[in-house]
């Protein structure tokens, strides 16, 4: 058996009613008699242990799990809240779901960041269009405005030709009543 890395948790005194015990094997195993149930899980080991994977360093376990060695079998682990067995190494596969976990994310994440960019191409693209048609508008007001003063100018020219005729024509109007 490998020794379950308690050096921690053995510093510190048992909780008030609890014994250690230990089976046919030589396991330790915990007696809580205040609720009259056993465990194998070291009460003080939820003061000292990391409660989740990824509250471990290194190769810590955390609360919970025991690593053993069986002649036959080699190392295995325990998981002693599950009450379950495993060859795996529950790190390693720890390790692998957050990879996974990681991956998936940095999928979603680029596909996100590719949609903001094509919405970003999207907005260029009519920024650039609105840009066009409002230089356009200029243009065409621009235009509008030179024939306008074009044509005022026409219209005063005409004009001045017309009083210059009339103011002619009225001279010669006087110069004609003036010979009657």
């Amino acid at each position: 058996m490998l020794p379950r890395g308690r050096d921690r948790s053995s510093e510190l005194p048992l909780p008030a009613g609890w014994e250690e015990a230990r089976d046919y094997d030589g396991r330790v195993f915990f007696v809580d008699h205040n609720t009259r149930q056993t465990s194998w899980i070291d009460p003080r080991d939820r003061i000292t242990k990391p409660l989740t994977f990824a509250d471990c360093v290194g190769d810590e376990l955390p609360l919970g799990w025991e690593v053993v060695y069986d002649q036959q079998v080699g190392v295995y682990y325990i998981d002693h809240i599950n009450k379950t067995t495993q060859i795996e190494n529950p790190r390693t596969q720890w390790r692998q779901e957050q990879e996974r976990m990681l991956k998936e994310y940095l999928v979603v994440a680029e596909e996100a960041l590719q949609a903001k960019k094509e919405m970003f191409q999207v907005k260029q693209q009519r920024l650039e269009l609105a840009q066009q048609e409002m230089l356009l508008l200029r243009e065409m007001t621009r235009e509008e405005e030179e024939q306008e003063q074009e044509q005022e100018q026409e219209q005063q020219e005409q004009c001045s030709l017309a009083s210059g005729r009339c103011k002619l024509w009225s001279s010669c109007m006087q110069y004609s009543t003036y010979s009657i």
